[in-house]
């Protein structure tokens, strides 16, 4: 079990003054996939981000992106055969051999997760920043914005990573997975996509002087009218 750590200071800012960089690139310390820290990201994102671990480490940056950009193809892919299932003659528009083969299936979202991660990583992960400036947080570090979003991203990347795995285990393909398992993966995707929003809302408290109201309505009230629009259409 790795050991405790001393508390951060929140990043805080005085008039004119570029704010400090926490978890530098060159940073040693335990990794964040650690199995007591990815447990913290889900159950106590608060320790999670106020600890010695390796959050900084580009090799770990560059590993929580990536999973952020596969975990979203593979929402794609959950969400198109839902559509399918709820909506008598709507035609899939994954690729034939995506439904067919788990291989295809696999290197789409191995290939695509690389380049959907590193378009998360730049324009998403400046959406991210901007709402901690919206939260009342004085010139907050964009890097350091990117690290909490990616990492906060892990709550939902994880889960449809692990329901993959098995249902390559489970079924011959893609296609074969039953109906029910597909409306329980949407459920859960819904459920750890609403976790998603608290663990960065949790972050951003941890590590940035802001306002909890304003930071509440951007990172939790927001997203989630959002998400229910999104799902409603």
């Amino acid at each position: 079990m790795p050991p405790k750590s001393p508390k951060i200071a929140p990043q805080k800012s005085t008039k004119g003054a570029v704010t400090p960089e926490l978890f530098p690139p060159t940073s040693h310390g335990i990794s964040p996939y650690h199995p007591r820290h990815l447990l913290d990201i889900f159950v106590e994102p608060g320790h999670f981000f106020n600890t010695e671990a390796a959050l900084g480490k580009p090799l770990n940056l560059m590993f929580a992106a990536w999973l952020l950009g596969l975990s979203s193809i593979l929402y794609v892919a959950i969400g198109d055969r839902l559509l399918g299932i709820t909506k008598k003659g709507v035609q899939s528009n994954l690729p034939p051999e995506v439904l067919t083969s788990w291989l295809s299936l696999w290197s789409v979202a191995i290939g695509g997760g690389i380049v959907v991660g590193a378009f998360l990583w730049v324009l998403a992960g400046w959406w991210f920043r901007e709402r901690v400036l919206l939260s009342g947080a004085r010139r907050p570090n964009l890097r350091l914005s990117r690290i909490v979003y990616v990492y906060a991203s892990l709550v939902r990347s994880l889960p449809p990573l692990v329901i993959t795995l098995i249902w390559t285990l489970r079924y011959p393909s893609y296609g074969a997975v039953p109906a029910q398992e597909i409306y329980i993966a949407a459920a859960l995707s819904i459920v750890f996509s609403c976790g998603e929003l608290i663990s960065a809302y949790i972050g951003v408290k941890t590590l940035f002087a802001v306002d909890r109201w304003k930071a509440g309505i951007w990172f939790v009230l927001a997203p989630a009218v959002w998400y229910t629009v999104a799902l409603s259409l």
